[in-house]
């Protein structure tokens, strides 16, 4: 196995589900594979259905600790960028002042727009 990932198309994540944006979701790369463009690849691959499904726009939820780094710099190369909601903890907001762990709970949601079906 190189890697795998999922297209969800009505996320848990609420502010996804109330704009139609579907949610690319527990995108994993072989270790021995990293770095040789299979979760590119993979991306390409959802933004695609995601055009072809009429959406306008695509997102995913990024940990915040350093083994996440990897994939912050890749989904930023790629355009996606936070979509200004703050971070989540186990699906809720987290308000300023609370604490949370900083575990893979802890997630920054990104999107990136999609061109118009026809124009990938």
């Amino acid at each position: 196995m190189l890697g795998y990932g999922s297209l969800v198309w009505r996320s848990d994540h609420h502010a996804f589900a109330a704009a139609g944006i579907p949610e690319i979701n527990d995108l994993v790369t072989a270790a021995a594979h990293r770095g040789r463009g299979v979760a590119t690849r993979l991306i390409a691959e959802f933004e695609a259905l995601a055009v072809a499904a009429g959406c306008r726009a695509i997102g995913l939820g990024v940990g915040l600790y350093a083994d996440y780094g990897p994939a912050q710099r890749l989904y930023a190369s790629l355009g996606y960028r936070p979509d200004g909601a703050g971070v989540t903890y186990r699906g809720h907001a987290v308000v300023p002042g609370s604490q949370v762990a900083l575990d893979d709970d802890l997630l920054l949601w990104l999107t990136k727009p999609l061109p118009p079906t026809g124009a990938i």
